[in-house]
């Protein structure tokens, strides 16, 4: 097995299991480059400024200290982005595609054999001494090995016990700033498992220090979130924090985030008593519901709507990545859905992910 390969694995989207590479001694990290540099004429300009940021960060170098790229099939977009990776970017590329449907019948079978056959993929191809490049290989009669399984299962424990700690982090949100979360939560994303656990682990104490400081010294109705307004925040990808800061500036705090880089990423645990791929399978189909997913009418909905009571926000804004067909289907329904609850809310649209001056008009006039 690959145990001694060097070099970073970029993830584009968490449907990509992590414990698929982490098994192979391989880093994930999800691919944030950030607005910047001329757009891909490989995409068109109605694509999302992330695509277009990353393949423009592919195509520049910028990328090139990865060993391979794993892509789920999430939006259109992203599948054809992947699609063109492997000729624009000449790297390793892997692509899975989850189930549309995860309620589906025989979803569940389904995409615990397209796993086995990914993680076939990922150690047959990123063996010692493989130069990167070309298509993944298949070796379907292939078994999954004694000392494999085990390394599997500890990815497993290991990947659990950091969204535990996350998830912990993530109900302290209406005692911590809400750009310090967002960075804490985007850190597990682009730092190795196990030193950003040590990290995390090394941090809790003075984070839970300062949340029972924050319930002894302020009266109750401060401590609880109540001296700022509460705010539910819904999107996609949030590659920096400064919606988060700018929130933050103008009195407000996220209480809630249902996004890819925080809640969504790190909710579910894996049964790891259970087959690794059946369990794996299994995470993700009981994982809030995104967009890019079908789901039984009103998932989507009910799930906010459960949030934002749990969290007692006071309000939402769901932000909007400009020509992000997924994203604008779903804003629709949840903020209906949310307005008829008795929140309001606030549709921003962004054209990239830095939060300017238009965006802190439009959140200060909505506060």
């Amino acid at each position: 097995m690959g145990a001694n390969i060097p070099g970073r694995f970029g993830l584009f989207c968490s449907y990509f299991p992590e414990e698929l590479v982490v098994v192979l001694g391989l880093e994930p990290v999800r691919v944030l480059p950030g607005d910047g540099g001329q757009p891909s004429t490989r995409l068109p300009a109605f694509c999302c400024s992330y695509a277009q940021a990353c393949l423009s960060a592919g195509e520049l170098g910028k990328l090139d200290d990865f060993a391979a790229f794993g892509f789920a099939h999430a939006c259109d977009t992203m599948q054809c982005l992947a699609q063109i990776w492997r000729s624009a970017v000449r790297s390793q590329t892997f692509i899975t595609v989850p189930p549309a449907d995860f309620k589906a019948p025989g979803a569940g079978r389904y995409y615990s054999a397209e796993l086995a056959a990914l993680f076939e993929d990922l150690r047959r191809c990123l063996a010692p001494g493989l130069t990167p490049g070309g298509e993944a290989c298949r070796d379907p009669e292939a078994d999954l090995a004694a000392p494999e399984l085990a390394a599997l299962r500890r990815a497993i424990a290991l990947l659990n016990r950091i969204r535990r700690l996350a998830l912990r982090l993530d109900e302290m949100r209406e005692f911590l700033p809400s750009d310090l979360v967002a960075d804490w939560l985007r850190a597990g994303l682009t730092t190795p498992p196990t030193d950003f656990l040590a990290s995390l682990e090394a941090a809790f104490p003075q984070l839970e220090d300062t949340v029972l400081q924050a319930r002894a010294g302020l009266p109750r109705a401060a401590a609880s979130g109540a001296a700022r307004h509460r705010l539910l925040l819904t999107g996609a990808v949030f590659e920096n924090s400064s919606l988060h800061s700018l929130i933050e500036s103008l009195g407000a705090r996220v209480v809630a985030e249902d996004s890819c880089t925080a809640y969504r990423h790190y909710a579910g645990l894996v049964n790891e008593k259970a087959e690794p791929f059946e369990a794996l399978a299994d995470r993700h189909a009981l994982r809030p519901p995104c967009p890019c997913r079908r789901s039984e009418p009103g998932a989507r909905e009910a799930y906010l709507l459960e949030l934002s009571r749990s969290r007692r926000a006071q309000a939402a804004i769901i932000a909007r990545r400009k020509f992000c067909d997924p994203q604008a289907w779903d804003a629709v329904p949840i903020a209906s859905a949310l307005r008829k609850a008795g929140l309001p809310v606030l549709v921003l649209e962004m054209a990239g992910c830095a939060a300017g001056e238009p965006e802190r008009n439009r959140v200060q006039a909505f506060l």
